[in-house]
């Protein structure tokens, strides 16, 4: 059973992300058709996520989102955020 987090924001890089889950899956011994069904579906979710957290942060919009994709032998999750930490100062201040 694979278990698989991953984590991404709007600068992520979608197609490494969605490699190195390959390379999890593979090496977890799922079959080939579970490793194509698993890698297509998390390309679409993340591209999806990345090119609307994108737009939100081009209005000063954020968002937080998790997906959880699960099947035979897989539960991944997708946890998305593109809110930007800020530090101390800044939320005393409230910027």
């Amino acid at each position: 059973m694979l278990r698989y987090t991953i984590k991404a924001s709007p600068d992520s890089d979608v197609t490494a992300l969605v490699d190195h889950l390959a390379v999890r899956a593979t090496a977890a011994n799922l079959d080939s058709q579970t490793v194509e069904l698993l890698t297509r579906n998390t390309r679409t979710v993340l591209t999806a996520l990345v090119e609307q957290g994108r737009a939100l942060a081009a209005n000063g919009s954020a968002m937080n989102v998790t997906r959880d994709l699960s099947g035979p032998g897989f539960k991944i999750a997708v946890v998305f955020g593109s809110q930007r930490k800020r530090g101390f100062l800044a939320r005393l201040l409230g910027n």
